[in-house]
């Protein structure tokens, strides 16, 4: 997959660096930071990370890059849903609905 700049507003981009656990020895030394500094700053979920995903975007992104990622993450939770058979897209709808239902 050829990967491209991620528009984030009219005057940002960002670039994401995406690391795997491998068997690489020289990349074993950076697992261990990264193991470290989780441990350390107490990041264990799946829900910290992703609040910490769009944090690092504060004050670079527009209100129309939000909504689009939005969508892109509901269309990628469908066609997930369809190919493993689980019912991820239809958790979060009605996750978000309960929250509009309660004006949250």
């Amino acid at each position: 997959m050829k990967r491209k700049p991620i528009l984030l507003d009219k005057n940002t981009i960002a670039f994401l660096q995406i690391f795997h656990k491998t068997d690489d020895i020289e990349m074993l030394y950076l697992y261990d930071i990264i193991d470290n500094y989780m441990a350390e700053h107490n990041i264990n979920s799946f829900e910290e990370s992703a609040k910490e995903f769009i944090e690092q975007f504060d004050e670079h992104y527009c209100a129309i890059f939000l909504q689009e990622l939005v969508i892109a993450c509901l269309n990628k939770l469908q066609k997930n849903d369809k190919k493993f058979k689980t019912d991820h897209y239809v958790e979060i709808l009605n996750r978000l609905n309960w929250k509009l239902e309660n004006n949250l």
